[in-house]
């Protein structure tokens, strides 16, 4: 068979995938600037990961076929790309940690969770510097979010009600596209997210974080109860932690927040508000 067709033959040995998945991964495969694609099974304790993708995407003239991207432009791009292998490796662990829990995470829990230990492995194995990325990271989803809108000028009012959207809301799946790219959050998830993550490591540690997303595998209700989906990690957030969500929200991460947008120096090529 094809590279293609073996990819998803040995996938299917694992977990059974739908012809539309399947087909997915056909259509990302062709796509002559390289694409990638990236599957999670999100309730598989395995974590599964698949991933289709081409030499072409981590070349920087992939990204200037225009010829106006600039140089920091490209490599900002070409390694946004890198990370995204290991954000989508760090969901497979995330789910073998919580039992095939990790969406009830919630969106900041899981996005920003992938996203930071994706960075920080990214910038041990592969071309890349976790303070420049994370910078870039800030620079992008703060300019999608805009519509007049400048982070660094938020107050503890704005950013509390900030934080809330991006847990998702009771009963949504924080993987459907309606949920995720919706624009009150700006996609704040992940960038934000990577943020809310230095705090928790910053206060409590990598073990710490680890026990709270292992403590999911004993928040039973959520996978027989629907309307918990989304906010079953705040139970054992507060057992791990020893604090509420909330209390932390506003006595420990929205000041870290504030304080690391304001010192937020925009990329060169940055041409958001402000």
């Amino acid at each position: 068979p094809s590279d293609t067709e073996w990819i998803i033959q040995e996938r299917n040995k694992i977990s059974p995938s739908s012809s539309g998945q399947d087909e997915g991964i056909r259509q990302w495969s062709k796509q002559p600037r390289g694409s990638l694609f990236t599957g999670n099974r999100m309730g598989s304790p395995q974590g599964d990961v698949t991933f289709v993708t081409s030499q072409k995407l981590f070349s920087n003239s992939t990204f200037n076929s225009s010829g106006d991207w600039s140089q920091s432009q490209q490599d900002a791009a070409r390694k946004t790309n890198l990370v995204s292998i290991t954000h989508h490796i760090m969901h497979g662990i995330q789910s073998r940690i919580t039992g095939g829990q990790f969406q009830h995470l919630g969106c900041w829990g899981a996005e920003g969770g992938a996203q930071f230990y994706g960075g920080l492995t990214a910038s041990r194995v592969l071309d890349l510097d976790y303070l420049e990325d994370r910078n870039n990271q800030l620079s992008t989803w703060t300019n999608f979010s805009a519509k007049g809108v400048d982070l660094r000028r938020y107050n503890e009012s704005q950013w509390f009600d900030t934080l809330k959207k991006i847990e998702c809301v009771p009963g949504s799946n924080f993987l459907e596209p309606e949920t995720v790219f919706r624009a009150e959050t700006g996609m704040l998830q992940y960038s934000t997210g990577v943020l809310l993550y230095e705090r928790l490591m910053e206060e409590f540690g990598h073990q710490k974080i680890m026990e709270w997303w292992y403590g999911l595998r004993n928040e039973n209700e959520c996978t027989s109860r629907p309307d918990l989906k989304g906010v079953c990690w705040k139970a054992p957030f507060q057992r791990t932690f020893g604090v509420d969500v909330d209390s932390w929200y506003r006595n420990s991460a929205i000041p870290y927040l504030i304080g690391e947008y304001k010192s937020w120096i925009p990329p060169s090529w940055w041409r958001g508000v402000g």
